[in-house]
C-alpha cells in the first residue's frame, strides 16, 4: 500500500490544478453558488445546505467545494481527497471535450447524459485504488452515491452496468495518472 499523507494529498492536487489550470473556491463564498442552491431548493432536486455543504461543483476550471475541502485534506482522509480531486477534474475534462453548454445543458437536463458524467468520474477510483494498493469500493456503493444526483432506476442500473465495466477494463484517465505520478514524485524525492 503506498502511503498517501497529507503532503501526497496536496501534491496531487497541485499537479491536476497546474495541468488542467483549475481553483478551488469556497461553494459558500460564491454567490452564483448560493443562487445555484436556492434554485435547486425550490425546483425541490436538493435541499440549499445539502447542495453546499456536501456537493462539488464544476464550471468550467472553478472547482466550487465545501469549505473543508478547500481547506485540506482531513487527517486519515486523504486518499479520498485525491480520488475527489480526480474525480473532480474528470468533470473538467468533459467541460472541454464536450464544451461548456452541451455539458453543462446535458448534466443538468439529461439524466441519462448526467448519470453517464458520473460514471465516468466516479470510475476513476478503481485505478486510483489499484495504483496506491487500496481496496476498490463496491460497485453497488459507487451506485449508491449517485442516487443523489436526481437519476431513476433505469439511469441507476445503465450506471451500475458502466461501473461494472470499468472495474473489468481498469482504464486509466488522464487524471489519474497525473495524480499518481504526483505522489510518485514526491515519495521519490522523500526518499531520494
Amino acid at each position: 500500500m503506498v502511503d498517501v499523507g497529507p503532503a501526497a494529498a496536496r501534491a496531487a492536487w497541485a499537479a491536476l490544478a497546474a495541468t488542467f489550470g483549475t481553483r478551488v473556491v469556497a461553494k459558500r463564498t460564491s454567490a452564483m453558488m448560493q443562487w445555484a442552491a436556492v434554485g435547486l431548493a425550490l425546483a425541490r432536486v436538493q435541499r440549499r445546505s445539502q447542495f453546499l455543504d456536501e456537493f462539488t461543483t464544476v464550471i468550467g476550471r472553478t472547482i466550487y467545494a465545501p469549505a473543508d475541502l478547500a481547506a485540506g485534506p482531513p487527517p486519515g482522509r486523504e486518499f479520498e481527497w485525491i480520488a475527489l480531486a480526480v474525480h473532480e477534474h474528470v468533470h473538467v475534462v468533459q467541460w472541454r471535450r464536450d464544451g461548456g453548454l452541451r455539458f453543462a445543458l446535458g448534466y443538468l437536463l439529461s439524466p441519462t447524459r448526467r448519470a453517464a458524467y458520473e460514471v465516468e468520474a466516479y470510475a476513476t477510483v478503481f485505478a486510483l485504488a489499484d495504483a496506491f494498493g487500496r481496496e476498490r469500493p463496491r460497485t453497488d456503493d459507487l451506485v449508491d452515491s449517485l442516487r443523489h444526483y436526481g437519476l431513476g432506476a433505469r439511469a441507476l442500473a445503465q450506471a451500475h452496468s458502466a461501473l461494472e465495466r470499468a472495474a473489468a477494463t481498469g482504464v486509466v484517465s488522464p487524471p489519474v495518472a497525473i495524480a499518481v505520478a504526483a505522489v510518485a514524485g514526491l515519495a521519490a524525492e522523500e526518499t531520494g
